[in-house]
């Protein structure tokens, strides 16, 4: 009785992890508003690339960028953003590192989440990892997360330019199709 119980715990301990990875048309999307109001700088870039795994109703991993695909419609603003101010040749990558997500039950089936949720996990940017907090929704496979960074936490100066000067928050948008591998 004693072996049977323990291949039953043993085979559902093996089935709880399940591998999840990113799916390629997923995107990155950052607001930067200026000072004054007027200026809206929207930014994205595609292809972030992700590995999750969703153990029970934890869901971990991370999603990672290369920082060159970042485009932001101008070309010399993007020129400047990216070698002045990411400085994108020392630091090529982003890296959003997720622990212990809660999802909700049926999640490993639906990769659907009822509503908003909180999350919190690590941000590498610009060589500097930092806590950052947020929301995200989940439905149908694409997951969706929404934060806030403080540009001066990652070390990165704050862009200016002919009198105008981009705010220190900037807004922060990660679309994420995933998948059962």
């Amino acid at each position: 009785m004693k072996i049977v119980f323990l291949l039953a715990l043993v085979s559902s301990l093996a089935q709880a992890a399940i591998p999840l990875k990113g799916l390629p048309d997923g995107s990155v999307n950052f607001l930067a508003v200026g000072k004054p109001s007027a200026l809206k700088i929207h930014g994205k870039a595609s292809g972030p690339e992700a590995k999750f795994t969703l153990d029970g109703t934890k869901l971990t991993g991370a999603a990672e960028f290369d920082m060159n695909n970042l485009n932001t419609g101008i070309n010399l603003r993007d020129q400047h953003m990216k070698e002045k101010y990411l400085q994108v040749k020392e630091h090529p990558k982003a890296k959003l590192t997720l622990v212990d997500v809660p999802v909700d039950p049926g999640f490993a089936d639906t990769l659907t989440n009822g509503g908003e949720k909180p999350f919190k996990g690590k941000l590498q940017l610009h060589g500097q990892e930092r806590d950052v907090e947020g929301t995200y929704t989940a439905k149908d496979g694409l997951v969706r997360a929404k934060f806030q960074i403080k540009l001066t936490t990652y070390g990165i100066e704050i862009p200016s330019y002919l009198g105008i000067t981009v705010a220190e928050l900037v807004d922060v948008n990660v679309d994420l199709p995933i998948a059962k591998e």
